[in-house]
């Protein structure tokens, strides 16, 4: 990549806002965007929620880089194409761990970086520039992004002080102080990559989570498909057997039964008794038409049948 990255509005203000907010400490976070011919355009910025120190200088954890693949839905389209960090006090230059954090895991031409000095108000970006991490601009680093107001002078001057002092006091038992170039106890391309081992590791337990439960929910639902497909085939065997059993019923049922005419009867009301069905009475007058040679008359103690099949 050759020049300075093409940055969307608001991203700057973001990165500037996220780092005058911890002014006094290292923040950082994951700068995402796409290659646009030669340069790079940087579309957001995502801040560290939590970063991990190694001798003075900020890492980022596995939850960070998971956090910013997430993101990424925010920004159809984009990749993670660098990150910044803040120098307080100390300027904008990459410092050595810098170097070989962004060699490790910011590696490719498109990878950019960015360093804020909040208590200067001063910035400067850094790239591969013919294979070499450079900075983008030939010229001095360039003021930050005015958004909210530096501390005080006097407050500033104190502060850097403070940590000037507590940094001599920790190298006077072994530890580091602002400004100190030293490297980590443990190597730094090796922790750099157990992070992003660390983070794949988890988003692989997630998908093998995932995929254990989509497992779980088919084989459950395989089993519920299999029970309904035997309890489907039980009640077609049963209804099977019950239509069976009523034609059998039918067919050794009487066909008719027989009946003494009583006083007052009339078809009309036998059909009703019967059958339920008043309408019903020339089913009987057909079955005994040798008997009953005028339907309107019926004749007490006379012997009829009373067809129980329904008449064809």
């Amino acid at each position: 990549m050759s020049g300075l990255p093409l940055v969307q509005p608001g991203v700057l203000e973001a990165v500037t806002q996220h780092v005058n907010s911890a002014w006094a400490r290292k923040v950082g976070g994951i700068l995402v965007g796409r290659a646009v011919v030669d340069r790079t355009r940087v579309e957001g910025a995502l801040p560290a929620r939590q970063t991990e120190e190694y001798a003075d200088e900020i890492a980022f954890p596995a939850q960070v880089w998971e956090e910013a693949y997430a993101a990424l839905g925010r920004f159809p389209g984009a990749r993670i194409v660098g990150w910044y960090h803040s120098h307080p006090g100390t300027g904008v230059n990459l410092s050595e761990y810098d170097r070989r954090m962004h060699t490790t895991l910011f590696g490719e031409p498109i990878n950019v970086a960015l360093v804020m000095d909040p208590v200067s108000q001063r910035m400067a970006w850094f790239g591969w520039m013919i294979g070499r991490l450079s900075p983008l601009d030939p010229g001095e680093a360039s003021d930050m992004v005015a958004v909210a107001p530096s501390p005080p002078r006097g407050v500033v001057r104190a502060s850097v002080a403070a940590l000037v002092a507590l940094g001599l006091g920790a190298a006077a038992t072994g530890g580091y102080w602002i400004g100190r170039e030293s490297h980590p106890s443990t190597p730094v391309t090796v922790q750099a990559l157990q992070h992003r081992l660390d983070a794949q590791s988890v988003r692989a337990a997630r998908l093998r989570e995932q995929l254990r439960e989509a497992g779980q929910r088919l084989a459950a639902s395989g089993t519920e498909l299999r029970q309904a497909t035997a309890d489907l085939a039980a009640v077609r065997t049963q209804l099977a057997d019950a239509r069976s059993a009523l034609a059998k019923a039918r067919r050794a049922a009487p066909a008719a039964v027989r009946y003494r005419v009583q006083t007052g009867d009339t078809l009309w009301s036998l059909a009703a008794a019967f059958f339920g069905d008043p309408s019903r009475w020339p089913e009987i007058a057909r079955t005994n038409r040798d008997q009953i040679p005028n339907p309107d008359r019926l004749l007490a103690g006379q012997v009829i049948e009373i067809p129980l099949r329904p008449a064809r």
